[in-house]
């Protein structure tokens, strides 16, 4: 999806290979490892997978926005604060963009640090 190989098993915390143990013994290494204390929660990585969500359902409600489709956005998330910043159209307000940000669910508070670029300076830099 990423230009990533998925088939690099370096990616990958475990893998599993069926042809050399039986299905029982590869569904008790699975559970057991999922067990472990190293793959367990914690106040930070929940924080951060909360972000990352946050984060993610700012850039698909923006990147679903007809207005947006010349914009280069970059969003951060950090508590249900929102950092956006990039170069948008300059047919497209900050402010517009700001209360789309606001509407989405989870969302606290919103910054933004957006340039607006006129059609003669063009998006493609």
């Amino acid at each position: 999806m990423f230009g990533a190989d998925w088939r690099d098993p370096s990616r990958y915390d475990l893998v599993v290979n069926l042809g050399h143990m039986s299905l029982k013994t590869a569904k008790h290494l699975i559970v057991e490892t999922a067990r472990s204390s190293d793959y367990q929660m914690t106040p930070a990585s929940k924080q951060a997978f909360e972000d990352f969500a946050l984060a993610s359902r700012v850039h698909a409600t923006l990147a679903l926005a007809k207005d947006l489709s010349h914009a280069r956005i970059d969003i951060k998330a950090h508590q249900g604060e929102i950092l956006v910043s990039g170069t948008i159209p300059d047919w497209v307000s900050e402010d517009h963009i700001s209360e789309q940000i606001r509407n989405i669910p989870g969302v606290k508070n919103v910054r933004a640090d957006l340039v607006n670029l006129s059609p003669a300076l063009g998006l493609d830099g």
